[in-house]
C-alpha cells in the first residue's frame, strides 16, 4: 500500500473515531440534563436513539431547562453540518484512493435505495422514482476539515460537560 493510501485511510479512521467520541459526549450531556440520580434512567431513554433523535431530545431538554442555551444551539448546528459526512464515512463503501492535480481523492458509494413520487394537483401519483447507490468523490483536505470541525464540537461538548459537573458539585 502506498503512503498516500495509508494517510487517506488513517484519516477516514480518525474521522470515524471522532464521530464516535462526539456521539458519546452528546449522550453524556443528555444524561446530565435529564439530571437523574439513577444513571440507568438516562441510559434507558437514549440507548436506542439515532443521532437525529438525540439532537431533538437535547433541543427539547434545552428548551425546558434553558441551561447554556447558546452553546447547546451552537453544538446542534455544528453537528448538523457534519452528520451527512458521518453517515457516508461510517456506512459508505470506500474505493482505493488516487492522486489528482488537486490532491488525494477516493470514491465512496452509499448503497441505499430511495423512493420518491411526483403527484399532480389532485394528489394522484403521476410518476415514481427509485434511486439506487449514490457515489461521491471525497478529498483528503475536506476529510481533514471535517476532523477539525469534530474537534471543535468535542471541545464544546467537553466545556458543557465540565459546566454540568461544576453545577452538580455545588
Amino acid at each position: 500500500m502506498e503512503d498516500f493510501e495509508i494517510e487517506f485511510y488513517a484519516n477516514i479512521g480518525l474521522l470515524t473515531v471522532r464521530f464516535a467520541q462526539m456521539e458519546n459526549n452528546l449522550c453524556q450531556i443528555i444524561g446530565k440534563m435529564i439530571n437523574s440520580n439513577d444513571p440507568t434512567i438516562a441510559f434507558t431513554i437514549i440507548k436506542d436513539n439515532t443521532l437525529d433523535k438525540n439532537k431533538k431530545l437535547l433541543q427539547d431538554l434545552n428548551h425546558i431547562k434553558g441551561i447554556e442555551v447558546v452553546q447547546i444551539n451552537k453544538l446542534i448546528e455544528k453537528i448538523k453540518g457534519v452528520q451527512k459526512q458521518r453517515n457516508l464515512c461510517v456506512h459508505g463503501i470506500w474505493g482505493k484512493p488516487f492522486i489528482t492535480d488537486t490532491g488525494i481523492r477516493a470514491l465512496c458509494e452509499s448503497r441505499k435505495i430511495s423512493y420518491s413520487e411526483e403527484k399532480d394537483k389532485s394528489g394522484k401519483v403521476v410518476s415514481k422514482h427509485w434511486k439506487f447507490n449514490e457515489f461521491s468523490e471525497n478529498d483528503l483536505v475536506s476529510i481533514k476539515q471535517q476532523i477539525g470541525i469534530l474537534d471543535e464540537i468535542i471541545g464544546i461538548e467537553e466545556v458543557l460537560l465540565a459546566t454540568f459537573e461544576n453545577e452538580n458539585d455545588n
